[in-house]
């Protein structure tokens, strides 16, 4: 294990690491409340950052409360095209504690950044909010398009999601956080919606408690046709705290079931920065072949990239949360 794009030979080591833990649940009336305990353990060998052989490991224990509240409307037609509305409520709440952990994060290699037996308490609160309704809009490319949306709020099993937002936050007690942070606490929005048919509209917000907003996103796409060949548009807004606030774009047009020609493109206000790039994709059954000619900062970049698939999708990572250049749209479009 190796850290990713770090260049840098000395961060690597084996890592293995397991938790195991005995739960129990039982439902309350209309709550389901659980409580769990058992431990987790790391342990760290052949490293090549100078660091000594390690091993690690702590006691875990936790409540959890969950609670579904639903109620069905009977609406019609309308903008929205119902046909029957629902609104889906979920709740949940826990309570975690970790102890026993004699190593912070400045003992573990520089790559291992999903540290979380550090010693603490959390309390975490968890609500989402559905809006669904039966059916689906007719494909604009037919049946078997190539393009899904993905995303919280994404279409299945005869329903249609019009509204997925998605909202959780944790409490540190003594600030102590996962991943050695020092925080009271950390909160994440999601959304994704389907307000009408063949469009999409997605964000994402994420708060610390002590430096406040981090990071956050709101976009929109939607799926047509050029030629009659399937194509999707998507475009937002991208803020990262202190680096980046960026307007982006992509288009992508797939002219035949093997090959996608695609368009996209970054401005970032933070720095005056413009970076474009258009890809060749071909596409099979258990791999996407990218080839991609881009421009940043007047220097011309090549690409090659070889993504694994699942039926054609490429089923490499899209998140936007990292990096505000690499396939900030993803969210939308595979």
């Amino acid at each position: 294990h190796a850290a990713e794009g770090s260049g840098d030979p000395r961060y690597g080591a084996l890592r293995a690491a397991t938790t195991t833990r005995l739960a129990t649940a039982f439902d309350a009336g209309d709550l389901r409340l659980g409580a769990f305990a058992g431990t987790a353990s790391a342990a760290y060998w052949e490293r090549t950052d100078g660091g000594e052989d390690l091993g690690r490991s702590a006691l875990e224990a936790g409540l959890t409360a969950d609670l579904q509240l639903h109620r069905v409307y009977a609406a019609q037609g309308g903008p929205l095209a119902l046909d029957g509305l629902r609104h889906v409520i979920d709740l949940d709440a826990g309570l975690l504690t970790v102890q026993g952990n004699r190593h912070g994060p400045e003992d573990l290699p520089a790559f291992d950044l999903t540290e979380t037996l550090r010693d603490r308490t959390e309390v975490t609160l968890h609500m989402r909010h559905r809006l669904q309704t039966r059916g689906r809009a007719p494909d604009p490319a037919g049946p078997g398009s190539p393009y899904r949306f993905l995303g919280p709020g994404a279409s299945g099993g005869g329903l249609r999601t019009l509204l997925d937002l998605d909202l959780d936050a944790a409490w540190y007690l003594d600030d102590r956080a996962p991943a050695g942070l020092s925080t009271p606490g950390r909160a994440r929005a999601a959304l994704a919606a389907e307000p009408v048919g063949r469009v999409r509209v997605a964000g994402e917000a994420r708060w610390d408690f002590d430096v406040g907003l981090e990071s956050a996103f709101l976009g929109a796409g939607a799926m047509g046709t050029l030629d009659g060949r399937p194509l999707a548009v998507a475009g937002g807004v991208r803020y990262l705290r202190d680096e980046s606030l960026s307007l982006t774009l992509d288009v992508a047009w797939r002219w035949s079931p093997k090959y996608e020609l695609r368009f996209q493109g970054r401005y970032d206000r933070e720095d005056n920065d413009t970076f474009t790039r258009v890809l060749l994709r071909r596409f099979s059954p258990d791999h996407v072949l990218v080839f991609g000619v881009g421009e940043r900062d007047g220097e011309l970049e090549l690409e090659l990239n070889l993504e694994p698939a699942i039926g054609g999708h490429s089923a490499a990572p899209r998140g936007f949360e990292d990096s505000g250049g690499v396939d900030p749209l993803g969210v939308f479009l595979r």
